[in-house]
């Protein structure tokens, strides 16, 4: 990884390496050093598919990474099913608590943004900003500015 930043680069805080909650959980110390150098280089890990694998809550706080992912199986259902929502308030709680940033997967409609939101969701992903779409059409996008969000 550190090489292939520095033949890219990029700067290290631009760099954002994402990984399931399953890869997460008993890392080996090595792996876990490795990890450390890169943070301190200023990469930042993500933990992908929060809540949807095996591990414990009580195993979030020794995850070595900066940013919780809500699944989008909890995003779908925030704007009328009360579980969902209770799912995706407590990981942005959580998340918040703990110094780290929270992103929500899948957010396909304005409801779930603006719910979503409400609640301190910091980035967001999915259909309700754009289809996945080739390297050159994403540059055009982001050199487009913001993006607009109907308020339904």
């Amino acid at each position: 990884v550190m090489q292939t930043v520095a033949e890219c680069g990029v700067s290290w805080d631009r760099v954002v390496l994402e990984l399931v909650e399953t890869a997460l959980v008993d890392l080996p110390s090595r792996t876990r050093q490795a990890m450390g150098e890169l943070v301190d280089r200023g990469v930042r890990f993500a933990v992908d598919d929060f809540g949807t694998g095996y591990s414990s809550l009580a195993r979030l706080k020794d995850l070595p990474a900066q940013i919780i992912k809500v699944d989008r199986r909890f995003v779908s259902g925030v704007g009328g099913d009360p579980s969902d929502f209770a799912v995706a308030q407590a990981v942005v709680g959580m998340a918040r608590a703990m110094g780290r940033r929270c992103v929500a997967e899948g957010v396909e409609t304005a409801t779930q943004f603006h719910v979503l939101s409400g609640v301190g969701v910091d980035a967001y992903q999915g259909y309700l900003f754009s289809k996945p779409v080739p390297p050159k059409e994403f540059r055009a996008l982001l050199e487009s500015g913001p993006l607009p969000l109907s308020q339904g």
